[in-house]
């Protein structure tokens, strides 16, 4: 960065205590799932009191974070993962909010809460930074408070984030240093699902499913052993030139870039792999 951009970095840079005190503040806050979730902002959450309550809008929930068990913090989660099922157990408020990726975009917008927060990279050479590996339903209301003078727009500046790029005309999944209102940095590492090794049953499954999928087929992968199972075998089949538009890019998804497998010539975003957001191995 030039020394201009340097000085811009540390202006807006912050630690956890100057955090938690402009948290202290703020009513609602929305975050991303998993591997875009800003665990160090969700770590600065500070006890709250019934005059100052706060709703947190997130998901898969990475940890079992302090704010979980105070009762005047509203928890509500699009995806109920292990730490949301077991707070539940427990007798803790969280809720559950059903909805797609779009839906909760949709929402974050229309419901603007006074914080987003997002994991995105260090900036480059010009100060901008992406939004990495998950882009859903968090980096166009980050976009939007950026814009606001009364939202407060949080960057998680990750070094372990890799850089991933986005369809230009939807902003090319970055933000540019300027539009950052506060930033802290963490290095703690990505959120990463392990591989599942398929059970004979899983295999027996993607093996029917595979021979359904013909060459020039768009794809859409999930999670698990099926979907595991699937793009090992999509990978070693004569057939390809298939089309990649996911919610979720996974080592399957992986293993047919590296087998030659995508072209995706499909009608749209034609020559890119399309996806909400990235979980897998460390690898992937």
């Amino acid at each position: 960065m030039t020394p201009a951009l340097q000085a811009l970095y540390e202006a807006k840079r912050t630690d956890r205590a100057a955090l938690a005190r402009r948290l202290g503040e703020v009513d609602a806050l929305a975050t991303g799932f998993a591997t875009g979730q800003a665990r160090a902002v969700l770590r600065a959450i500070g006890s709250r009191d019934a005059a100052h309550r706060l709703t947190i809008y997130a998901g898969l929930f990475a940890e079992p974070y302090d704010f979980l068990r105070d009762p005047h913090v509203r928890a509500v989660s699009g995806f109920f993962g292990p730490i949301e099922r077991m707070a539940r157990a427990a007798g803790l408020a969280v809720e559950f909010l059903p909805a797609d990726f779009t839906g909760l975009e949709r929402l974050t917008y229309e419901l603007r809460p006074r914080a987003i927060a997002a994991v995105v990279t260090p900036p480059d050479a010009e100060g901008f930074c992406s939004f990495g590996v998950h882009a859903g339903a968090t980096a166009g209301p980050f976009l939007q408070a950026t814009a606001d003078p009364a939202r407060l727009a949080i960057a998680e500046v990750n070094p372990r984030m890799p850089w991933v790029d986005g369809v230009a005309e939807l902003g090319g999944n970055r933000v540019h240093l300027s539009q950052i209102n506060v930033l802290i940095e963490d290095d703690t590492p990505l959120v990463t699902v392990p591989y599942v090794e398929p059970s004979a049953a899983e295999r027996a499954i993607a093996e029917h499913v595979s021979e359904l999928v013909e060459s020039g087929a768009t794809l859409q992968f999930g999670i698990g052993g099926i979907p595991n199972a699937l793009g090992e075998l999509l990978a070693a089949s004569p057939r390809g030139e298939y089309g990649i538009h996911t919610e979720m890019f996974t080592d399957g998804i992986m293993r047919l870039h590296e087998a030659g497998k995508i072209t995706n010539r499909k009608g749209i975003c034609d020559g890119l792999s399309i996806a909400t957001f990235a979980a897998g191995t460390p690898e992937l």
